[in-house]
């Protein structure tokens, strides 16, 4: 099965990096889902939760904003 590979960081270290099934973020117009093979986006955040799941796991992380980059197979993710 395709994962999406994310990468959280906030200005002092990583936070995440791994591989889900599905990644949710709270974007500045709603929440917004990113699967395998996404179209590139590049989107702020909002104050929210971003939510990672796989099949056995999901991780939650609280943020107060940030950016949101998406390409074909990595996603990364700057917060603040």
């Amino acid at each position: 099965m395709a994962t999406v590979n994310v990468n959280i960081l906030d200005m002092e270290k990583e936070l995440f990096k791994g591989a889900c099934d599905i990644a949710i973020f709270p974007g500045k117009e709603g929440e917004l889902a990113v699967l395998p093979g996404h179209t590139r986006l590049v989107t702020p955040l909002r104050k929210g939760k971003i939510v990672l799941k796989t099949a056995k796991t999901e991780k939650t992380f609280a943020i107060e904003r940030g950016f949101l980059y998406v390409d074909k197979k990595d996603v990364k993710v700057l917060v603040g």
